[in-house]
Parts: C-alpha cells; structure tokens; sequence
C-alpha cells in the first residue's frame, strides 16, 4: 500500500449506516441532511458496494455544489485529483461526535457531482430519470475499507473537529488544520496504515479482537 499523501486527504461527512452496500438490506443512510430528513436514499448508501469494475463510488455533498480542486490541491488539471485518501466520517444516530466508518485510498475526486453505476427508482427525478445514483470520487475496491459499526467508536475524532464540521461536509485537513494536524491527523494516518497492513483485500472489516485502540485526539 502506498504512503498516504498528507497533502491530499479530505474528510467526507455522509449520513450513518451500517455497511454503505446498497438500499436491499433496509440500510439507508440516517443523519441531519435535509435529503435523509425527508426520508430520501442517500446517495451514500452504495459507497462500498464493489461494482463491476471493480471500484467503489463514493458520495458526499459538496460545499455549494463544487469542490474547487484547483484552489486547493497543486497539480490537479481539468475536473479531477488522482492519489487522494477519501476519510469517510459520521455521527452516529442519537449521539453526538463524529466518528470515522472507512476510508478510500489511491480515490479520484471530481469536482463536481457525477452518475455511476447503481440505480434505483427511489432515485428517480427531474435530473435522474432512471434513478442512478450520484458520486464524487472513485477508489479501487481493494484499497477501500468501511469499519464494523461497533468498532467506530475507536475512531472518534476531536471535539474541535466536529464542532468546525457542523456548517460544513468537506474538510481538507492540510489547508484548514495546518497549525494543528499533528497529532490528530498523524494519528488517523497511523491507524489506517496499521489497519490496512493486517487486513488486506477489498472491503476489509477489522475484528474487534485485531483493531487498533487508539484514537484521533
């Protein structure tokens, strides 16, 4: 596995959910978005669900529509930054706090919201006719990793963190937490990388007996 890029990680708030493998199971994402309010699918029911090319694609709601790569990440050219580490967080239902549920190594991240493969009628709309379901980035399936929901709670982020989170979905760690990041942002790095040594192949979920203890702070 590659050395995490430090100057390409990006926090994602999505809406909590158990294994992010689709709506058949009853799954669907819960959280305070104005979507998941309504009662809607989230589009980020399917972020680890492997599809036939092998790759996962992710969802969250960018800032005002649009990530404005450029302004942000040296070296990204048209609508696209390759080599970036996706932290997937949440808060999980009737607690406060966000906690990390995975992550996407080695993701391509657009600018803006693209179709993928899933669909579902309960996607069905004015922008989405035949109900695909919405993406923002796209890793290999096999650098991907969503954590066991009980296993989450070792991976409680700062307070700080949450609280700077609350207005906001995105977070690009190098540009906002620069004067802080270490440690809370070197201890994430470190748990992933340790996570990922013993559990390798796609979709990986830590045992309670082999994750790692320790957590963000």
């Amino acid at each position: 596995m590659t050395p995490i890029d430090r100057d390409r990680i990006i926090l994602a708030k999505i809406g909590w959910s158990e294994h992010y493998n689709g709506l058949d199971e009853g799954d669907n994402p819960r959280g305070n978005f104005e979507g998941l309010r309504r009662g809607g699918p989230g589009n980020e029911a399917f972020n680890f669900k492997r599809a036939a090319d092998g790759r996962n694609y992710g969802y969250f709601r960018a800032n005002r529509g649009r990530l404005r790569l450029r302004r942000i990440y040296d070296g990204s050219s048209g609508d696209a930054i390759g080599g970036v580490t996706v932290v997937w967080v949440s808060v999980p239902l009737d607690e406060i706090g966000l906690r990390v549920v995975g992550w996407y190594r080695n993701a391509t991240v657009f600018d803006s919201e693209k179709f993928g493969p899933w669909s579902d009628e309960r996607y069905v709309g004015e922008e989405s006719p035949e109900g695909k379901c919405r993406y923002i980035c796209s890793a290999p399936a096999d650098e991907s990793v969503c954590l066991s929901s009980p296993n989450r709670e070792t991976w409680k982020l700062p307070k700080t963190v949450t609280d700077r989170m609350r207005q906001t979905n995105v977070r690009h760690p190098h540009v906002s937490d620069s004067a802080e990041r270490a440690p809370w942002v070197s201890q994430m790095e470190s748990l992933i990388v340790r996570i990922e040594s013993f559990r390798p192949g796609p979709n990986p979920q830590p045992s309670d007996t082999n994750e790692a203890t320790a957590r963000p702070s």
